[in-house]
């Protein structure tokens, strides 16, 4: 995970950080896993993955997955006078997906090939209990890609590459709508990492897209090419270690528009007590963009063809301590964007996005985390995130909404983690706490704090080379009536059971 803005590194997706997720990779020995899981309001899924080494320079893996809720749960509808416990209708949500990757040795070329298929159902419930509950959507997505890593003395030059296909139809039948969606993307990138010196390493590259969607209120065909170079080097000296990074975005759209960016950072870590390497400061200070995507411009209905980029200026101070048992950290942070792209409601049963044109974020976050050993052979492992945001519209002095906190922007966040292990059973404690939100730009009107807690009661048992889990959870433990986004409840209590078998 890269707090604050990873531009530099990753372009228009890395605006407010960057967070890596990798899917599972074929190994070298043989690898099988059962998960089973059933909860409340038709809650059922499953997923098998089976994986075995080819011979000794080819491992495959292959994997499906299978979701399903009725979503039915109870809820207060406060429109209603007087306010009445009903039901939630046209929520239910199916999800199926394969999954397979090849891995294989070449010579020096060290080559992956992986895709996946997903396809998936969902009714769009409306927000009031009586309205018409007939709108649906369906979405169909497969994406390849590939990737090549080659040792060249002592560096390495990766190649990789991805295709991706997507379709979504969306039918209301009160509007006398069924329509059709498709986008397609094609990218490629090349990097090479290779040591200057003993303190420097320098890793540089190019990478180019093209993307286009289709849609029936579309008169033609959007599109959207895309090219960008970029270096990122880490510098060494002695306690001292300093990121700096460049990186330069080209865009080019329809009807002739185009769009560059270039997007530096430097960030630095840097150890300054001899005798206290677990000591750290960190800082860096950056610039970041995000261009509007797809959804944001031609979703329909909602989508807003004339939106701008976003751009911004960020930089974040921190220090942390790390310990044999844990590690407290403390940050300060610090954002100045224009053309903030924000999705709000429209008071029209959906939302769009648009422009805030100046936003001003102050805040800081503290973190801390531990672990002990307990009498009676017991170990407690705990750790807590508490983020303080101050965001604000700075567009209009003489608008409503100057200097008033941004909507959907909770100020005060709370995380609490905990898991206490006994022997093959563990227990598992989460809470969170989301602060006061607002959902008018003059700040006149809010959603109310929350406090949620999930608990969940693991039991492990081993036999030979089987390990197996069977979990009990509830969430929502506390029976919390809370709304994240206003007009649209939350699931009350309720449990979940899973079984997991793996080897």
């Amino acid at each position: 995970m890269m707090h604050g803005p990873a531009s530099p590194l990753h372009g228009s997706d890395g605006l407010g950080g960057g967070l890596q997720l990798q899917t599972v990779r074929p190994r070298s020995s043989p690898q099988a896993r059962l998960l089973l899981e059933g909860g409340a309001f038709g809650a059922r899924s499953g997923s098998a993955l089976v994986g075995t080494p080819l011979g000794k320079a080819t491992s495959v893996l292959a994997a499906v997955d299978y979701q399903s809720t009725d979503g039915d749960f109870p809820y207060t509808d406060e429109s209603r006078f007087p306010p009445e416990t009903v039901r939630r209708r046209n929520a239910d949500r199916t999800r199926k997906t394969i999954y397979g990757s090849v891995r294989s040795r070449a010579g020096n070329h060290r080559i992956r090939l992986s895709g996946w298929l997903t396809q998936a159902e969902r009714g769009l419930p409306p927000m009031s209990s009586t309205a018409a509950a007939t709108e649906r959507q369906w979405d169909t997505q497969w994406r390849l890609w590939g990737r090549d890593r080659v040792p060249l003395n002592d560096g390495r030059l990766t190649m990789q590459g991805l295709a991706q296909r997507t379709r979504m139809r969306y039918a209301n039948p009160n509007q006398d709508l069924d329509q059709t969606s498709r986008t397609a993307l094609t990218s490629l990138e090349t990097t090479l990492r290779h040591p200057l010196s003993s303190r420097w390493t320098l890793a540089g590259g190019l990478s180019g897209s093209y993307a286009h969607a289709r849609h029936p209120q579309l008169d033609a065909a959007a599109h959207q090419e895309h090219a960008s170079a970029f270096a990122e080097s880490t510098a060494r000296y002695g306690r001292l270690t300093l990121y700096p990074a460049l990186r330069t975005d080209a865009y080019w759209m329809p009807e002739g528009a185009s769009r560059l960016a270039t997007s530096p950072r430097l960030g630095l870590n840097w150890q300054p007590l001899p005798n206290r390497p677990g000591v750290h400061l960190k800082a860096q200070v950056g610039r970041a963009f995000r261009v509007p995507t797809f959804n944001d411009r031609y979703w329909q209905p909602g989508g807003n063809p004339d939106l701008r980029p976003e751009r911004s200026w960020g930089a974040d101070l921190g220090v942390r301590l790390d310990r044999s048992s844990g590690y407290v950290e403390l940050s300060v942070f610090g954002h100045r964007r224009r053309d903030q792209i924000v999705w709000q409601p429209t008071g029209q049963d959906y939302w769009a996005p648009t422009n805030v044109g100046r936003v001003r974020a102050l805040g800081l976050e503290a973190s801390a985390e531990g672990a002990w050993t307990l009498p009676l052979k017991t170990d407690l492992r705990a750790g807590l995130t508490y983020t303080h945001t101050d965001a604000r519209t700075r567009t209009d002095p003489d608008a409503a909404s100057y200097d008033e906190p941004l909507r959907y922007v909770p100020r005060d966040q709370l995380k609490v983690h905990s898991t206490l292990s006994w022997g093959p059973a563990a227990l598992d404690l989460n809470a969170r706490y989301t602060g006061r939100r607002y959902v008018t730009s003059d700040g006149s009107q809010f959603l109310d704090p929350y406090v949620r807690l999930d608990a969940q009661l693991r039991l492990a048992c081993d036999l030979s080379s089987v390990e197996t889990e069977l979990s009990i959870k509830l969430e929502n433990a506390l029976d919390t009536d809370y709304q994240s986004v206003g007009e649209r409840p939350m699931p009350p209590r309720h449990a979940r059971l899973r079984l997991l078998v793996s080897l």
